[in-house]
């Protein structure tokens, strides 16, 4: 019986491997589909938190409205400024920060008021925009309080904020003047700036109807 004896490792003399230029190759292929992919994945993202943050408002705007009508009362709706010290901003001067917290507060017969639940916070990057052309909330006077440290001190932030705020009223309309024909909060990712003109490429704005309360939502 003959037995055949082979090299293994070895294939007629010759050592297989990769040439510097075919490696450079894959790299700068790998480069390319890394660059393509990348700013999709980031949109997509934004995209989300856009959703998680209109989410969020429009179920503490329909939760002021349901509590104030069952609980005949009045409940505030506050936006929150304050600086955000992982932003880059300074967290004791809150006019370098951005609008980008909401809580409600109840209101009682004596005029006293007790939060209703935590601070919620918007998804990170997502802010309301400032610009009285998208954000009609943000014109002063027509029903709309603007508030500062001395209403308390709020958790994680303490009294270094600002606040805008309208209220529910306990039949379910708003203390926004009908006079005003609309009055939009325009939320987008915080790298567009804080008060644009125009509205950026992705973005969403809530229109409330002063008189019922009613919210309706658009996206681009």
């Amino acid at each position: 019986m003959f037995i055949s004896h082979r090299r293994i490792g070895k294939r007629s003399g010759k050592h297989f491997g990769f040439t510097l230029i075919e490696i450079l190759t894959v790299m700068a292929i790998m480069g390319i589909i890394v660059g393509l992919t990348v700013p999709a994945s980031m949109s997509s993202i934004r995209s989300s938190r856009l959703t998680m943050g209109v989410t969020t408002l429009i179920g503490q705007i329909n939760l002021a409205r349901q509590v104030a009508i069952t609980q005949n009362c009045q409940v505030e709706v506050r936006f929150y400024q304050y600086g955000d010290s992982a932003e880059g901003e300074n967290a004791t001067q809150p006019l370098t920060g951005k609008f980008r917290s909401i809580q409600l507060v109840k209101y009682t017969d004596t005029g006293t008021y007790v939060p209703l639940g935590k601070l919620e916070h918007l998804p990170s990057g997502v802010i309301l925009d400032q610009g009285t052309q998208i954000s009609s909330i943000f014109n002063l006077g027509n029903g709309i309080k603007a508030g500062s440290a001395a209403y308390g001190s709020i958790p994680k932030v303490g009294t270094n904020y600002n606040f805008i705020a309208f209220r529910f009223l306990a039949d379910g309309s708003t203390n926004l003047y009908p006079a005003s024909s609309s009055w939009f909060l325009t939320f987008h990712d915080a790298h567009n700036g804080d008060s644009l003109a125009a509205l950026p490429s992705n973005y969403f704005t809530v229109q409330i109807d002063s008189a019922n309360g009613h919210v309706k939502t658009y996206r681009p």
